[in-house]
């Protein structure tokens, strides 16, 4: 008699083996996965998912505001993805299906943990209005020896605004900027150059702490551009590294609660500052924090963040051996909207410049 072959069974077999690659070696290769493995493979995937969830968590939560998450928001966040390669290959073996889980944990880790940014925004709203041609850079003081080619490869990109932090003396020198530029420098490193006219500048006066750092420095420039009056603030903010330099170097974390109040307080200053006078407002430079920071959020969160708006990638702008981090940053606070950013190349700081392209209404 015939045998009837199910045509339901045959689908519902088709169903199971789609998970697994077309390739003749593939069962013989999960026979090879030891027992004891196959069993923790589950529950190893799903600790790490748990791991990078907490993490992600716990950095947003206390990031700034209590040192432990200050110390992974400052720190090398890659190390979350070095499991999901391993894991993901287990998966694959003895469990397919949980390389969702995997691919949701890698999804977590780039996104929220490390800041990947898609930029979907930029496609969003008419393109009218009138275009203007922002950079900030860090340029690194005395510690770069290409200095004074900074003005030379910055001229390429044809900016409207520029603003520098630790900036030098003879870095404004007229011989290095285009004609027609006008160049000022203000306390505290922060330098501005505009090839419209300056109207005025304003100064917030830095509070120092001795040898914790101070507030963090801030001017408000105003330029003409065309009928408009423009008022762009550079600023650079108290860096993190006093707290963490103790702590990475003798393990001590005494410094890193005063680090922190110093850190905010500045930032509550010139948030005050900047941001009380109702006006078309632009603020950019070296903010010495990123986007998940809690101070941050509290005192530039309404504005515009660029990057975070429009931005491809990671957009990483200081680069170290180990790691690298977003906290230089241009926020639209009124006046404008956001078309287009790109992080730059290396000019001999640590630090990459930041272009961006706004327009403004007429």
């Amino acid at each position: 008699m015939p045998v009837r072959t199910s045509t339901a069974g045959k689908r519902r077999s088709t169903a199971r083996r789609v998970w697994l690659p077309q390739w003749s070696a593939w069962p013989a290769l999960a026979r090879l996965v030891p027992p004891r493995l196959t069993g923790a493979t589950p529950t190893l995937i799903w600790v790490w998912l748990a791991v990078v969830g907490a993490a992600t968590a716990f950095m947003w939560i206390f990031g700034d505001s209590w040192w432990p998450a200050t110390v992974l928001l400052f720190g090398p966040r890659w190390i979350l993805l070095v499991p999901a390669l391993p894991l993901a290959g287990a998966a694959a073996l003895v469990r397919p299906r949980l390389l969702l889980v995997v691919g949701l944990g890698l999804i977590v880790t780039l996104g929220p943990m490390m800041g990947f940014h898609v930029g979907w925004r930029r496609w969003l709203g008419s393109s009218g209005g009138v275009g203007l041609r922002i950079i900030t850079f860090n340029v690194g003081g005395s510690e770069n020896p290409q200095m004074e080619t900074v003005p030379a490869a910055l001229e390429l990109y044809h900016a409207d605004a520029i603003v520098l932090q630790e900036c030098l003396p003879r870095l404004i020198e007229p011989r290095l900027w285009p004609p027609g530029w006008t160049m000022r420098q203000s306390e505290g490193g922060l330098c501005f150059g505009s090839r419209f006219p300056i109207l005025g500048v304003e100064t917030l006066k830095r509070v120092g702490t001795g040898d914790q750092g101070g507030t963090g420095n801030a001017v408000l420039f105003r330029i003409q551009a065309g009928t408009d009056t423009i008022a762009i603030a550079g600023v650079h903010l108290e860096t993190p590294r006093k707290g963490l330099s103790s702590l990475r170097n003798a393990g001590n974390a005494s410094r890193m609660p005063v680090n922190l109040l110093i850190r905010d307080v500045g930032a509550s200053r010139i948030s005050r500052w900047l941001l009380t006078e109702p006006r078309a407002l632009i603020i950019a430079g070296d903010f010495n924090m990123p986007v998940e920071s809690r101070i941050y959020r509290r005192y530039f969160g309404d504005c515009t963040n660029v990057f975070s708006a429009i931005g491809f990638g990671f957009g990483w702008t200081r680069i170290l051996k180990r790691f690298s981090a977003r906290i230089d940053h241009v926020l639209i606070c009124s006046g404008g909207r956001p078309v287009h950013i790109e992080i730059g190349p290396a000019l001999g700081s640590d630090h990459r410049p930041v272009i961006v392209d706004l327009v403004r209404s007429h």
